[in-house]
């Protein structure tokens, strides 16, 4: 799968194309929380861009696209989900 996302991001770099990319993942070195407080109150480890895509094509992606940050909000599946 990272041979693939990276073949995708290098050649639309390469050929100066337009990407949109979007995802939930935090990425320490953007300072989004590695880690984060589960509902019990304990700390939880989640994957990281870079561990999801691999560094080489987190590192294109962010040569290349201009990064937009989202305000925190909660997921509305969890927040109805505890609605129950």
């Amino acid at each position: 799968m990272e041979d693939t996302i990276t073949a995708i991001i290098t050649c639309r770099c390469n050929n100066r194309r337009a990407l949109i990319a979007t995802t939930n993942l935090p990425d320490g070195d953007f300072g989004n929380p590695i880690m984060k407080k589960s509902a019990s109150g304990n700390i939880e480890y989640g994957i990281t861009l870079a561990d999801r895509i691999g560094a080489r094509a987190r590192s294109r992606l962010f040569e290349m696209c201009t990064v937009i940050k989202m305000p925190l909000v909660e997921d509305y599946r969890l927040r109805k989900a505890r609605a129950f």
